[in-house]
């Protein structure tokens, strides 16, 4: 059995877990954690997470942020002169996290309930 077959196996027995009532929002994370090399199979795989969310009773929902960070840099008018010296961009870092917060919250209003199990795809692209 493979790395990513226990990450899925583990999922689907902790999803089915019984959640204890009153946690805040915080408490209600959980990560899987897996080498980087394996990302492009766990993508692959995906639909075993929804598969086993919608078996133990809940919602599945998907949000990628893998290409974020290009599509902000792609519509930034001084995104030539960040190419040429890098350093440049650092202020500009913290308009790019708020604008990625706002995408993630955005979507996650528009397609869950306190009965959907929210997938954040992508978050390791940020630190690549």
């Amino acid at each position: 059995m493979s790395r990513l077959d226990d990450l899925i196996a583990n999922y689907q027995r902790f999803v089915k877990l019984r959640w204890p009532t009153g946690l805040a929002p915080a408490q209600r994370v959980w990560m899987a954690v897996y080498a980087p090399e394996e990302e492009r199979q766990l993508r692959l795989h995906l639909d075993e997470f929804a598969t086993a969310s919608r078996s133990a009773g809940y919602e599945w929902a998907l949000i990628d942020i893998t290409t974020e960070f290009e599509t902000w840099m792609a519509e930034h008018e001084y995104r030539e002169a960040y190419f040429s010296s890098p350093r440049l961009i650092q202020p500009e870092l913290v308009g790019f996290f708020a604008r990625l917060v706002d995408t993630v919250r955005v979507q996650m209003a528009s397609s869950s309930t306190d009965r959907t199990i929210v997938g954040l795809l992508g978050a390791g692209s940020l630190f690549a």
